[in-house]
């Protein structure tokens, strides 16, 4: 799941000028690094490539991924502080709102604990045009939230269009096979589809079977 917080590379191109390029290869190096979970040298690579930014829409990308990483390690004030920063700038590429709202959300989520907020973000984020690449994960998030408030059937729905994406991975559908599992346990107290639901996420990642079965055991 980590590589799904990572936002979508951006490449630079032989027909870019060269200065362009710089920045697209700042990006990318970030990229890298933060898939590599080297926080320091991802912060780093962006905030370069923010110094250097040629104009709004791609100093606001770069802000929106140095939040990206903020929430990642887990420093939710500065990832929210960052992720509402680079949202002020007008006409943001999908792309760029995309990385902004999934950083804000999780701060929202995780470090403020205010699940409506968080949900309203991640929805903003999921209607989005042309950011299938992180649909699974904000969608998965998007369930959460829902499940914090109570709202099972907005959390099933976000969790059955998890697993209906043909990008999504096998461990995301494992993860909204089981958190469905939760729901159906513990709110919706409907044993056989819980049961179902934990099945089904082990046959897609085996590593949760403990974590399964102990709530199984629980089902009557």
């Amino acid at each position: 799941m980590k590589n799904l917080l990572l936002s979508v590379l951006l490449t630079a191109t032989a027909t870019l000028p060269a200065f362009a390029q710089n920045y697209g290869a700042l990006l990318s190096s970030g990229d890298a690094a933060l898939a590599k979970q080297d926080y320091a040298a991802a912060l780093a690579d962006y905030a370069k490539a923010q110094e250097i930014s040629t104009n709004s829409g791609e100093r606001s990308f770069a802000i929106a991924k140095q939040a990206l990483v903020k929430s990642e390690q887990k420093e939710y004030p500065e990832a929210k502080s960052l992720a509402t920063l680079a949202l002020e700038a007008e006409g943001l590429s999908a792309v760029c709102k995309a990385t902004a709202y999934q950083a804000l959300g999780v701060a929202q989520m995780k470090g403020d604990k205010d699940f409506a907020d968080a949900a309203e973000t991640f929805e903003k984020a999921v209607e989005l045009p042309g950011v299938d690449w992180a649909q699974p994960f904000l969608n998965l998030l998007l369930g959460d939230c829902f499940r914090e408030t109570g709202d099972s059937d907005g959390a099933l729905d976000a969790y059955d269009r998890v697993i209906a994406l043909p990008n999504a991975s096998s461990s995301v559908k494992a993860s909204a096979w089981f958190n469905i599992g939760l729901e159906q346990q513990y709110r919706l107290k409907n044993a056989l589809k819980a049961r179902e639901a934990y099945d089904n996420a082990v046959q897609l990642n085996p590593a949760l079977k403990p974590e399964a079965d102990k709530h199984s055991a629980k089902l009557s």
